[in-house]
């Protein structure tokens, strides 16, 4: 979210010719950015990369973010490839749960954000056009899609989640996830099931306003009330 702002600013301060943004800030961001992929890449980060939960894809999201914006294209292949085969190959089973993060305090929570790192590696490779983290499938055929799928009975209140945790489901992460599998996979389900979590938590008034709207426009004209 942090690279998304910096973009938009400078892109704005770019085209209104704004003198908010010098050349000398552009080289001092050029090599804060250059060093910060270098600390990710060292030994000290090797650890979060370890972590085989939602740790490990979200240093997997920030690798690949990090590289496309410094505009090192081997490393963001890296880090997509590492999604594909070091978490959705181990996280996720052929029938889409997510074991790991089942084990979880909140299984619920946990399951969502795993997935939100996922498609945020899924949608950054689609448009770097490196590799494709969405089609990805596994020989027994664990997939991200399959796992979202498996979710969203849950997420949408057509199924009761069945595992413990010492709160009541809340689905609302799941918001920016079906948005981005609708517009991957050009399906209006995934739309229509963003609106039935703002349903769920009595929001639907608010489905129209998401910042979400502006970041990831919809595809489908779905009626949230």
């Amino acid at each position: 979210m942090f690279l998304d702002h910096v973009t938009l600013f400078r892109y704005a301060a770019h085209e209104q010719k704004s003198a908010a943004w010098t050349a000398a800030d552009e080289v001092a961001l050029a090599a804060w950015w250059k060093e910060f992929q270098g600390y990710v890449e060292s030994k000290p980060a090797q650890g979060e990369r370890r972590m085989e939960n939602n740790h490990g894809s979200w240093y997997d999201a920030d690798w690949l973010s990090i590289s496309l914006f410094n505009g090192d294209s081997a490393s963001a292949k890296a880090a997509a490839e590492e999604a594909q085969h070091r978490r959705i190959a181990l996280q996720i089973t052929p029938n889409g749960s997510e074991w790991i993060e089942l084990e979880r305090n909140v299984p619920s929570g946990y399951c969502q954000y795993n997935l939100m790192a996922l498609t945020t590696v899924a949608d950054l490779a689609a448009s770097a056009g490196a590799v494709d983290v969405w089609g990805f499938e596994t020989d027994a055929g664990a997939s991200l899609r399959q796992s979202i799928d498996w979710l969203l009975p849950f997420a949408t209140n057509e199924s009761a989640w069945p595992w413990k945790q010492p709160e009541t489901p809340n689905w609302k992460s799941m918001e920016v996830v079906l948005r981005r599998a609708s517009r991957h996979f050009k399906n209006r389900t995934y739309e229509e099931g963003a609106c039935k979590v703002y349903q769920g938590a009595g929001e639907a008034r608010y489905y129209a306003r998401s910042v979400l709207n502006l970041q990831l426009p919809p595809q489908f004209d779905v009626m949230c009330e």
